[in-house]
């Protein structure tokens, strides 16, 4: 990113499924940048999906996400979008000189 003059750190994760317990083990992550890359949920609603969306989150690093085919289409980007989440899906993002 412009001004850093150290390696960018990106955490990549994928195919949780759910799984609260492996987030909540990576909060306060030391990185500069999570990119998540599907399955964060396993279908589901929208009540069981919204506690992992929260937990990803609140991990510190912005978030980047794209959807899975577990990620419900009909729900997910409003519910990434108000947990914090930025979803990436016929889109990217420039942060400084890194483009995602």
């Amino acid at each position: 990113m412009a001004g850093v003059n150290r390696p960018l750190r990106i955490i990549a994760l994928a195919d949780l499924h759910d799984c609260r317990a492996m987030l909540d083990r990576l909060q306060g992550i030391d990185a500069d940048l999570i990119a998540f890359c599907g399955d964060l949920h396993n279908g589901g609603s929208r009540e069981t999906a919204l506690p992992a969306a929260l937990a990803l989150a609140r991990m510190g690093p912005p978030v980047i996400i794209v959807p899975g085919n577990m990620d419900h289409k009909d729900f997910v980007p409003h519910l990434w979008k108000e947990a914090g989440l930025l979803m990436l899906h016929g889109s990217s993002l420039l942060r400084g000189d890194v483009g995602f």
